[in-house]
């Protein structure tokens, strides 16, 4: 078997070679799109999860206009709601009548599904054909939360091109159809100077980068057509708007207008910059104690080591607040806690208001991780900038480096580090862990040359560090292994270690990055048979639903995982229980829906050839001479497919390996 070499992957394992099979001719009808409608529909979100990566396009209707997202809506199944409009299923598709999922939400005054569409993008004023009404319109007066509901969505009516400074944004292309009209792409942004005048109720006076016109308020919702008869006069207009996206984006963060905030930031060509002053929106958001806002921006790429004019960073902001919660998340997102200020050399940690509440707790964490860095962790650091040396006992390095700390301070050098980093050792500024060298050391001072080595394999400390559930040291290490799922001698990788130690967030970390769920070391144990022989349901749990193969067996005692919990131990019942379920209802529940985990040629006529990540519908499981290989359906295709290269769920991809 693919994956799992010379053991129950291979057919022979299985089925004696030459066995009679009946012809089938019966074919299962699998159309990926009517079972994402129905799913939806239904409230099924485990198969609403799957299938829809078998649609090419989830927001394609039925032949009455209705999407997934409409059934949805109109069922009440919110958390579908929202998956479907974060995977980009168009939250603004029209059925035959023009209703949109808004007008859906709106006649069951679901107040809370309402404001989750308007914040993603749904149009406000979009209008049914029939009698061209609007979603609030659709709010059922004798219904529960009428109220609410309706005014909601009146109150979005009355205040947008008014709140957020009058920013919208298209929602749809729009080339313009007279001189006097803005032509705009889906995603502009715009400033609305005017609203409504007494001839134009549905059309309102806009600017967008140098120019000025007209746009369809529907096109913040609905068609042009039903808005407005072509031809109709305007007033020529020659007032502007000035518009600057990065005052807009540094005001923003400063006033906490978050959604304001979200929008504008794609219209800034570098988030980072700074105003005259040095000063930038995550300073902004930190200084007036905006989280929400500081995560979004440091999440988003903003510079968390920016300097204003004086070389106050975020971290300073935060620390003079004392803010302990905004300063762990910036020291965890790469803040630099070495850096100074240009006029009074003072740390983040220094500037902690000693009079006001939370000074001590600020202070202690912000101390501790100076005493720490380079001791912690092993030793492991990383550069905040690329350093090119300026001397020969100095290392040459980049932004994002990994070294290992083999001596901090000398006596005569407080503020440089000797440092090992592939098999070169050399000083390294702390101030570049945050900082300007000039600001602590004077060039040329004279060091002592040092001949010990530290030495550093990155896949044994992360399998150590996975073994001894030191986390923050696996989320960084990770990124100087070649690959991530390599094993050691005996065929353990980092994933069997996190199982094995029960440390559960470093077993989600390490899956979720990618790392192989059913890697089997030297007797053919995967992950789940580590998690099945600890009782852990939890973990087993989380292990099938990222792929992991319930079939797979052992090389020595050929076993499955259900086959090695502990029945003298706690949790045995729950967990044999589990993953015997799962045996029993792989290729039953989900309407038979189940993934190839490995790439399975084929090995006769009778057999189906997949694709790790292929989804297949059984047609039949067992049959009276074939228990492990099952009858399934593909496409237009149909035939017998090994079940111990089949899961529930498919694997997780690995990603990208850059480091954040």
């Amino acid at each position: 078997m693919t994956g799992l070499p010379d053991s129950e992957g291979k057919r022979t394992n299985l089925r004696k070679l030459g066995s009679e099979r009946i012809e089938h001719n019966m074919r299962l009808k699998f159309n990926p799109l009517a079972l994402l409608l129905d799913s939806s529909l239904e409230g099924e979100f485990d198969l609403v999860q799957r299938i829809i990566y078998e649609v090419e396009d989830p927001s394609l209707p039925n032949d009455e206009g209705i999407t997934a997202l409409h059934n949805a809506v109109c069922a009440g199944h919110t958390e579908i709601v929202k998956f479907l409009v974060q995977f980009g299923v168009n939250v603004n598709a029209a059925d035959s009548d023009g209703w949109t999922p808004l007008h859906c939400a709106a006649s069951c005054n679901n107040v809370q599904v309402c404001k989750f569409l308007v914040e993603s993008g749904a149009a406000v004023f979009a209008m049914t054909y029939s009698d061209m009404q609007t979603a609030a319109d659709k709010c059922e007066e004798m219904e529960e939360g009428y109220t609410q509901c309706s005014q909601f969505l009146y109150g979005v009516q009355e205040k947008m091109g008014i709140m957020n400074r009058g920013v919208v944004y298209g929602l749809w292309d729009y080339s313009g159809e007279n001189p006097d009209e803005l032509m705009f792409r889906e995603g502009d942004c715009m400033t609305i100077v005017r609203r409504e005048d007494e001839d134009e109720i549905d059309w309102w006076w806009a600017h967008m980068a140098d120019t000025e016109g007209y746009i369809p308020r529907n096109l913040l919702g609905g068609k042009r057509t039903n808005l407005r008869k072509l031809g109709s006069e305007r007033i020529e207009h020659n007032m502007r708007l000035k518009f600057n996206p990065l005052a807009l984006l540094l005001d923003s963060s400063l006033e906490g207008e978050f959604d304001l905030v979200q929008r504008i930031i794609y219209e800034v060509e570098d988030p980072s910059l700074p105003n005259d002053e040095g000063i930038t929106a995550l300073h902004n958001a930190v200084c007036a104690g905006h989280t929400e806002i500081v995560k979004f921006l440091v999440q988003f790429g903003v510079n968390v080591n920016a300097a204003d004019s004086d070389g106050w960073t975020p971290l300073h902001c935060a620390a003079s607040c004392n803010n302990v919660q905004v300063c762990k998340f910036l020291v965890e997102s790469g803040a630099a806690v070495f850096a100074m200020t240009y006029s009074d050399m003072q740390t983040a940690a220094d500037k902690c208001e000693e009079m006001e509440e939370g000074y001590t707790q600020c202070s202690q964490f912000l101390y501790g991780v100076q005493e720490k860095m380079g001791i912690m962790n092993r030793g492991v650091v990383y550069g905040l900038w690329d350093y090119s040396g300026e001397n020969p006992d100095e290392l040459m390095f980049r932004e994002g480096d990994c070294m290992t700390i083999v001596r901090r301070e000398d006596e005569d050098e407080i503020d440089w580090w000797w440092a090992h980093m592939a098999d070169t050792e050399g000083y390294i500024p702390r101030n570049l862990l945050g900082g300007k060298r000039t600001n602590l050391r004077k060039l040329g001072s004279e060091r002592i040359e040092h001949n010990m080595r530290v030495k550093f394999n990155p896949l044994a400390l992360l399998l150590d560090s996975s073994l001894e559930g030191e986390f923050d040291l696996v989320q960084r290490i990770i990124y100087e292994v070649e690959d991530p799922s390599l094993p050691n001698d005996e065929g353990i990788t980092a994933l069997h270690n996190a199982v094995c130690a029960g440390h559960t967030e470093i077993v989600k970390f390490l899956v979720q990055f990618g790392v192989n769920v059913n890697a089997a070391d030297s007797d053919g144990w995967t992950p789940l048979h580590c998690a099945a022989s600890c009782n852990n349901v939890q973990v087993c749990k989380f292990l099938v639903e990222s792929g992991a193969a319930v079939f797979a067996m052992t090389y020595s005692d050929m076993q499955t995982a259900a086959d090695k919990c502990e029945e003298m131990e706690e949790g045995y019942t729950q967990c044999s229980q589990f993953l015997y379920g799962v045996q029993e209802k792989m290729g039953i529940m989900n309407r038979g829906v189940v993934y190839g985990l490995w790439d399975y040629s084929g090995e006769n006529p009778d057999e189906l050839m997949f694709r790790e990540g292929d989804c297949m519908t059984i047609v039949r499981r067992e049959d009276e001479d074939e228990i492990d290989w099952w009858w399934a359906h593909m496409a237009d295709t149909e035939g017998y497919i090994p079940r111990n290269l089949l899961g529930l769920y498919p694997r997780i991809k690995p990603r990208q390996r850059t480091l954040a």
